[in-house]
């Protein structure tokens, strides 16, 4: 008993450890509704000035009400090549304020992508779909499949990748002390640790592998038109299946020149024209 005792009060400070990396996947916002954030990867000042210059004259905009200049300015720093979730979240806020409900359901799936598991974006997410007019039944999913796919999503391929590290270098270091330690009961102490820190990298290894593929196997796209008919073919003489509204989230499935094949949740599926929505 004293030996469990031992090893869950070694795992409490593990994850106390962990908590500062898992915490920070999700960052919050100010009352403006836009996140102030001093430590953005590539804004600083002495990096990147004039990108950090346009971030804080973007601030600025959207506090006097300015929402399509702080928008303008959002989009400047993206096409600098500086791709960060806080970006993207402030810019489909800047866009939700414009009543533009198809660019920012945009920018908050791509802030998402980024950043998987925000709260705060999610909720924004959650409340700008009740605005969309399409609303589409999803086939319900087992419960363990459910809880899998939320497990995978809590955090991105880096984020999964961050964490088989520290695992990794804490199992070093315990299989250091179970070879050097001459004490019986640190020992056998370790040993268990040890094993723990192996079922915890193989498990996280496998969790960053599905993330990875998760990724690359699956492109979706927001509606950005008002409206958009969903043709049985590609092209314009095909009939008409049904229309689609802006702010919807589509299945990308396949090209055909300036038509794409999609699919919506309640498995439907047809060819638009590629102009007509933005991929995340």
């Amino acid at each position: 008993m004293k030996i469990i005792r031992k090893i869950t009060i070694i795992l409490f400070y593990v994850i106390l450890l962990l908590s500062p990396a898992l915490m920070a996947q999700n960052t919050g916002d100010q009352p403006s509704g836009i996140t102030e954030a001093e430590d953005i990867q590539g804004l600083a000042e002495t990096d990147n000035p004039s990108a950090r210059k346009l971030f804080d004259e973007a601030g600025e905009y959207y506090r006097l009400g300015k929402w399509d200049y702080a928008a303008a300015n959002y989009i400047k720093i993206i096409k600098s090549g500086i791709e960060n979730h806080i970006i993207f979240y402030n810019l489909g806020n800047c866009y939700f304020r414009m009543k533009k409900i198809g660019p920012a359901m945009l920018a908050w799936e791509k802030a998402l992508k980024l950043n998987p598991g925000d709260i705060q974006i999610e909720q924004n997410i959650a409340f700008a779909s009740r605005m969309i007019a399409d609303k589409f039944e999803e086939p319900e999913r087992h419960f363990l499949a459910a809880l899998f796919s939320g497990i995978v999503s809590l955090f991105s391929v880096n984020g999964w990748f961050i964490i088989t590290i520290i695992f990794t270098w804490l199992g070093g270091t315990a299989f250091f002390i179970f070879q050097t330690t001459s004490k019986r009961v640190l020992k056998r102490v370790v040993m268990y640790l040890v094993i723990v820190f192996i079922l915890f990298i193989f498990t996280t290894g496998i969790l960053t592998y599905i993330s990875y593929n998760k990724i690359e196997s699956e492109n979706y796209g927001i509606i950005l038109a008002p409206s958009v008919q969903v043709r049985s073919g590609p092209g314009n003489n095909n009939p008409v299946l049904f229309v689609l509204h802006e702010g919807v989230k589509v299945n990308v499935e396949s090209e055909q020149g300036e038509w794409t094949r999609i699919s919506v949740p309640n498995g439907f599926n047809g060819w638009i024209n590629k102009r007509t929505f933005g991929l995340i």
